[in-house]
């Protein structure tokens, strides 16, 4: 019974992490649309960016990526002057997609030690074994695409991306150390201590940075609590 609880519970909250670090990629440009007639009506600020980054589309313009006191995501498009650079850059924007794989493996990984720790069960080792692997290439490979995107130079970052570009480079240093320490642990030759405390401020370090850079894309407010309003009708057509 406690196997199967145990294989139910470490499987429900994988995908609750993920959806939650893919949440802040979803339905940042929804507008709601007003009925005919009806009197304009103040646009709480929730829902300010979302607005006017539909407007820019319509009209052409690129959307502002910036929070408010933080960084210009604009400013680093043209980094690249190379053709070699500019490729180093077009790859480079798989990085805001790629965020979500590391930051669910590793918080998936931090999550099984945990039930392991308490259910003393022989499946969660292999479970927290294999995601901590994948996260650890996963984060690796998405820094490197992050560099990518936002270039080398850092003397132009904004307190927002230095935060989000460093904390990330930490993240995918230190899941290669908790890795090593995990496999001297999955072998016998040291104790779970050392290898368990990095494994949980690993995960802590990692949903952080999908915190900024939710952020840095949507601005502050997309994490706001939706203040109560009524909702016109939603059109569809627009998206």
């Amino acid at each position: 019974m406690i196997h199967r609880f145990s294989i139910f519970a470490v499987t429900a909250g994988l995908f609750l992490v993920l959806a939650m670090t893919g949440s802040a990629y979803a339905h940042g440009d929804e507008v709601h649309e007003r009925p005919s007639g009806q009197a304009d009506m103040p646009v709480p600020a929730q829902d300010r960016h979302g607005a006017q980054a539909f407007a820019n589309a319509k009209a052409g313009s690129p959307a502002p990526m910036q929070d408010e006191g933080g960084h210009d995501h604009s400013a680093h498009a043209g980094w690249a002057d190379t053709g070699f650079e500019r490729f180093l850059n077009w790859i480079g924007k798989l990085h805001p997609a790629a965020t979500n794989f590391p930051i669910g493996l590793l918080l998936g990984a931090a999550l099984a030690e945990a039930l392991r720790f308490r259910y003393r069960t022989a499946l969660l080792p292999n479970a927290a074994r294999f995601m901590l692997w994948a996260g650890t290439v996963s984060a690796v490979g998405t820094v490197i695409l992050g560099w990518f995107f936002a270039g080398f130079s850092v003397s132009s970052d904004g307190p927002l991306l230095a935060f989000h570009r460093w904390n990330g480079t930490a993240v995918a240093i230190l899941a290669l150390a908790v890795l090593w320490l995990g496999e001297r642990h999955w072998r016998e030759q040291s104790g779970p201590g050392l290898y368990r405390t990095g494994l949980f401020v690993l995960a802590v370090l990692a949903g952080l940075n999908g915190y900024l850079g939710g952020r840095m894309l949507y601005g502050a407010d997309h994490y706001a609590y939706p203040a109560a309003h009524t909702h016109s009708p939603h059109s569809h057509e627009e998206h």
